[in-house]
């Protein structure tokens, strides 16, 4: 009994419901670079062994909430490469692996314990102040998260939190400048964080204290790229761990002593006895920012010597401020 079958680019447009029902031990399918649009409640109705469908390539943009009811034993599912605004796996106890890789999510959520690949990429996140996961800490399974490219331009401090077995990240090539301390407590599995390479971000994140007190809690080979070095070759899925040891770099105050003459004037004129806790920076309009006590601050205004700098969270308006002296 064939076990696979592959339609892919065959231009198909529309699949009658029950025309699969008696391949019961049909494991793999591939429906990719079709011409599909929706999927009805029945259209995989018998599928009771199927561990792999791939459906990228189509043109998607619905598919009911009871079309994969009779797939308990589906591990792999690729939506990549669709027009999908929203999906309900709930009934795909077994899911390991998910691909949603560019398709029009701006909200995604879920309960799957099993899931241990999510592929999030291009897709349009934007804000993220809410838990990917709801399951609670023991007993979610995800290892590999891929956010890179979603827009994101708010991560809230609770978007990890119930996923404790996560070991890599990727948040490359989104809009945030900023990201909490916080964001990654109690991963303490994390071996790969990828951030986009011309993001400030918190010095905080230098020491990734990860709210865990075991051995087992070290990092040993987090890869976090600062936005100095002039491209991110080490891609989320790379080859390039030579060393397992600590790789952990960010832009610091002491950098701009050899550019200060590309940088604004105001960026000379700190007191120089400043607090320590201020880190120098620069957006990404080579514009002076701050960051200082966990937020981030652009310069407002020059007055009476003294520089003035505004909160640049906008989502509700931020009204904090705060100054620095001219020398």
């Amino acid at each position: 009994m064939k076990n696979s079958l592959n339609f892919d680019t065959n231009k198909i447009n529309f699949i009658d419901e029950n025309v699969f029902k008696d391949l019961i031990n049909l494991r793999i399918h591939y429906l990719n670079g079709n011409k599909l649009i929706n999927l009805s409640s029945d259209i995989f109705v018998g599928l009771y062994n199927l561990e792999k469908l791939s459906l990228s390539s189509n043109e998607l943009e619905f598919i009911h909430s009871e079309t994969f009811k009779d797939m308990t034993k589906l591990t792999n599912l690729d939506l990549s490469l669709n027009n999908l605004k929203t999906v309900n796996i709930e009934c795909l106890i077994g899911l390991e692996i998910l691909n949603l890789y560019t398709n029009k999510f701006e909200f995604f959520k879920t309960n799957l314990t099993s899931l241990r690949t999510l592929n999030l990429q291009n897709n349009y996140l934007k804000i993220l102040n809410y838990s990917i996961f709801e399951t609670d800490t023991s007993s979610s399974n995800l290892t590999v998260i891929n956010l890179c490219n979603c827009r994101i331009n708010f991560i809230g401090d609770n978007i990890f939190q119930n996923l404790s077995k996560l070991n890599e990240i990727n948040l490359e090539n989104n809009l945030f400048t900023y990201l909490n301390e916080s964001v990654l407590r109690g991963l303490s599995q994390l071996k790969r964080l990828a951030l986009e390479s011309d993001k400030q971000l918190n010095e905080c994140l230098t020491n990734l204290s990860l709210g865990a007190s075991s051995s087992n809690s070290e990092i040993s080979s987090v890869k976090i790229v600062d936005y100095e070095i002039s491209s991110s070759n080490n891609s989320f899925n790379g080859s390039d761990t030579e060393n397992n040891q600590n790789d952990v770099e960010f832009y610091d105050e002491s950098e701009l002593d050899e550019s200060k003459s590309s940088i604004d004037r105001e960026f000379d004129e700190f007191d120089s006895g400043q607090d320590d806790s201020i880190v120098l920076s620069k957006t990404t309009k080579e514009k002076p920012k701050i960051f200082y006590q966990d937020y981030e601050y652009i310069m407002d205004k020059e007055y009476k010597g003294k520089i003035y700098w505004k909160c640049s969270f906008n989502k509700p308006q931020c009204k904090a401020r705060i100054h620095t002296n001219l020398r």
